[in-house]
């Protein structure tokens, strides 16, 4: 519509609104096809539907988290860091934001930096057991068994009775070699 001989004008990106239409519901697509293989544990077939679908979608969000936990899961962590700290900074931070970040930190070999990610995580949610295990877990597989044991004694100050910490950190005292603090770690489990 408008005066006779005026046209429209374009869009911002120079496509007509049926195009970014489209355009919005392939990005849709491939974000919920990324979050379907993600949620599969094929992370690194889930990481070009993320890409496909970045800054077209609406839940932001989603798609940025779900793209850094591929690149986490699948060891690429100077991929996800970007991403993490622009969730961080946009004031959408929730405390699985900075136990993802947490681990990419640890993968990046800086301890200093995943302590402190944790710790933002703790005071989110101090009694999410599965942010500590993720973040130990992270610690073990990259050799960082003396950070692990100091996840995990964070993690014991706020659930001093979970079997799951207590055994994980009874593995970690193994890969330290004192089988003694080893072992009753593993019998606080079997209480």
């Amino acid at each position: 519509s408008g005066l006779p001989g005026q046209t429209k004008p374009p869009s911002p990106s120079g496509a007509s609104p049926q195009t970014l239409t489209s355009g919005h519901a392939e990005a849709e697509v491939e974000l919920r096809n990324g979050i379907d293989l993600t949620r599969a544990g094929r992370f690194q077939e889930a990481i070009p539907h993320f890409l496909a679908a970045r800054g077209r979608v609406t839940d932001e969000y989603a798609e940025s988290f779900n793209l850094a936990l591929c690149y986490v899961a699948t060891g690429e962590f100077k991929a996800a860091l970007p991403i993490l700290r622009d969730l961080e900074k946009g004031g959408r931070a929730k405390s699985e934001v900075y136990s993802l970040l947490s681990q990419a930190l640890v993968g990046n070999d800086q301890p200093d930096e995943a302590l402190n990610a944790l710790q933002k995580a703790a005071a989110l949610d101090p009694r999410n057991e599965k942010t500590y295990l993720f973040v130990a877990d992270a610690c073990m597989d990259n050799h960082k068994y003396s950070l692990g044991l100091r996840v995990l004694d964070m993690g014991l100050q706020h659930l001093p009775d979970s079997p799951r910490l207590h055994y994980e950190k009874g593995i970690l005292y193994s890969f330290v070699d004192e089988p003694y603090k080893s072992e009753t770690e593993l019998r606080l489990v079997e209480k």
